[in-house]
C-alpha cells in the first residue's frame, strides 16, 4: 500500500518536504535556535530584541509591544535562560479608540495611612494624611501612577476626585487591562475602580504573520485574543506548516475572561498549532501572559519537557476568580490551558499546556500536550537537516533508500538517548521508504515517531492492614 501524503504531483522543485500524521499510528543532532516572536501594537518592523531597553525606543513607552517585551525578559531572568526574542508590531486599528478606566475617591481622610492598589499587575501606593480631601487623595494616586511611567499601559489625568486612566494603545485589547484596590488602610476614604469607556477596534495581525515567515520561529505570542484572530491564525498555520514551507510553529494567546470564553476560542481553533491560555481576571495584559508562557516553553531543556506547575511570574487574580477543579476539567477537555495561583498566591503557574486540537475527522480526541507536538517537530527538524545534508544531489537508488533508513534510525536513536522519543527499535518495522507512484523522481518516507509523554498524574492507593 503506497504511503499517502499531500505534496502535489505537480510540484517540481527539488527539496525535502515534510508533513505530519497525528492519526495513524547516526548523523548527529544539529543545534536548533529557539526563537520566540512577539506580536502586538505599536507600528514597527520585525526586529530581534537583545535587551528590554530597546523596547521603548522602538515601540514607545507603555505600548502593548513594549510591555510584552518587558514581560518576556522578566520571565527569562526568572528562569535563568532565554530564547532569541523577536518583536513585530502591528498598526493600531484604523478608527480605533482607547479604553478608559476611572479611579474615584471619596473623603476626607480621618486618619493617616497608605492606599495600596494595583494597575495592570503593578502594585502602587499612595500616602494619605489626616484631613486630606478626596481631591488631594486623587492627586496622590496620580503621582504614584506617574512614578511608574514605562511599566504601565496607561496615561493618567486627574480632575477633582477622579483619576482617569487612558490606555496608550488603541483597540479592544485595552479592555483587558486590570485595576483594583488592594488595601485602603484609612477611615473616611474609599477608592473605586470602574470601566468608563471601552476600547474599540482590533489590530490586524495578518501582515505581521505573513512577514514572520521570513524567519523560522517556533513560538509566536500574540497580544490579540479574539475570534477573528483565530481564523487569521488558522490560515497562517496552514501556510507555515505547508510541506514546502516547513516553518513549524505554535501560536500562544491568552484570554482573561471566563473559562467558557476561552473554551470558545479553543473549540473554534481546534488546531495542533494553537494554544489558548486561560486565567480569568489576570492582572497583566493577555499579551504579557502569552509572552511569558512562550518563554517558559521555549527555554525547556528538551522540547518535550513537562511544564506542569512552571511559574509564570505574574500577579494572580483575586482569589474568588481562581479556577475551580470543575472549571479546570472543562478547560482541558476543550483544549484550553488554564493557569492557577501558586501555593504562595504571589504568581501564577501552568496547570497543563495543551494545543487546542480536540476534534479529528468528526470525532473527539484528547488534547495533545504542546510538549508532545514540540517533540515531534524537533524530530522533524533533525531529520530534515540530515536529509538536506546527505541526499541533496543524489540519484534515486536502492542504496540511497537504505542510507535514508540508516539516517532516520541513527537520529531516532540519538533522540531516544536524549529522552525525546522512545521505543525506536520496536517501531522500525513501520519505517517505510518507497518510490512515489506518481512522481518517478520522488522518494516517500513514513517515519514512526513515539514522543515520550509528560507524566501528569500519579495515583496512589493506600491499603490499610490492621494486625
Amino acid at each position: 500500500m503506497p504511503i499517502t501524503h499531500s505534496v502535489p504531483s505537480t510540484t517540481r522543485k527539488p527539496g525535502v518536504y515534510g508533513e505530519f500524521d497525528l492519526v495513524s499510528g547516526s548523523q548527529g543532532i544539529v543545534p536548533i535556535d529557539q526563537k520566540v516572536l512577539l506580536v502586538g501594537a505599536y507600528a514597527g518592523e520585525m526586529v530581534e530584541i537583545f535587551a528590554e531597553q530597546q523596547a521603548e525606543a522602538l515601540f514607545g513607552v507603555g505600548s502593548e509591544m513594549t510591555l510584552m517585551i518587558k514581560a518576556a525578559f522578566s520571565q527569562t531572568r526568572f528562569i535563568g535562560t532565554a530564547p532569541r526574542i523577536y518583536a513585530i508590531a502591528v498598526p493600531e486599528p484604523a478608527g480605533g479608540t482607547q479604553a478608559e478606566k476611572t479611579i474615584t475617591v471619596t473623603g476626607p481622610a480621618t486618619n493617616s495611612g497608605t492606599i495600596l492598589f494595583q494597575v495592570a499587575g503593578v502594585t502602587l501606593s499612595a500616602g494619605v494624611a489626616v484631613g486630606d480631601t478626596d481631591a488631594t487623595v486623587a492627586l496622590a494616586i496620580k503621582e504614584s501612577l506617574d512614578a511608574k511611567v514605562g511599566q504601565l499601559p496607561y496615561t493618567c489625568t486627574v480632575a477633582a476626585n477622579v483619576v482617569t486612566l487612558t490606555a496608550i494603545t488603541k483597540g479592544e485589547n485595552g479592555n483587558a487591562i486590570s485595576g483594583r484596590t488592594l488595601d485602603v488602610g484609612l477611615t473616611g476614604v474609599t477608592v473605586a475602580f470602574a470601566d468608563s469607556a471601552p476600547g474599540a477596534g482590533l489590530a490586524s495581525i495578518t501582515t505581521a504573520l505573513e512577514t514572520s515567515l521570513a524567519e523560522d520561529f517556533e513560538l509566536v505570542a500574540l497580544a490579540n485574543h479574539g475570534l477573528a484572530d483565530i481564523a487569521t491564525l488558522q490560515a497562517h498555520m496552514a501556510a507555515a506548516w505547508a510541506p514546502g514551507e516547513k516553518k513549524w510553529r505554535y501560536a500562544i494567546l491568552a484570554e482573561n475572561g471566563t473559562v467558557s470564553t476561552a473554551n470558545t476560542l479553543s473549540s473554534t481553533a481546534n488546531a495542533k498549532e494553537i494554544c489558548v491560555i486561560s486565567c480569568e481576571g489576570m492582572q497583566e495584559t493577555p499579551g504579557e501572559i502569552a509572552a511569558r508562557v512562550a518563554c517558559v516553553s521555549a527555554t525547556t531543556r528538551i522540547p518535550n519537557e513537562n511544564v506542569d506547575a512552571k511559574v509564570i511570574l505574574s500577579p494572580p487574580p483575586v482569589p474568588t476568580l481562581a479556577f475551580t477543579n470543575s472549571e479546570i476539567e472543562s478547560a482541558l477537555a476543550a483544549g484550553t490551558s488554564p493557569l492557577l495561583p501558586t501555593a504562595t498566591k504571589t504568581a501564577l503557574e501552568i496547570v497543563k499546556l495543551v494545543v487546542t486540537r480536540t476534534m479529528e475527522s468528526g470525532g473527539p480526541v484528547e488534547a495533545l500536550d504542546l510538549a508532545t507536538m514540540r517533540g515531534l517537530t524537533y524530530t522533524a527538524r533533525q531529520i530534515d537537516a540530515a536529509f538536506k545534508k546527505n541526499f541533496t544531489g543524489k540519484n534515486k537508488s536502492e542504496q540511497v533508500f537504505k542510507s535514508m533508513r540508516s539516517v532516520c534510525y541513527g537520529i531516532l536513536l540519538e533522540l531516544e538517548g536524549l529522552g525525546i522519543v522512545q521505543n525506536v527499535d520496536a517501531f522500525m518495522d513501520l519505517l517505510v521508504i518507497e518510490s512515489d507512484p506518481s512522481v518517478a523522481t520522488r522518494a516517500v518516507v513514513s517515519l514512526p515517531v513515539s514522543v515520550i509523554q509528560n507524566l501528569h498524574q500519579s495515583v496512589i492507593k493506600y491499603v490499610l492492614y490492621v494486625e
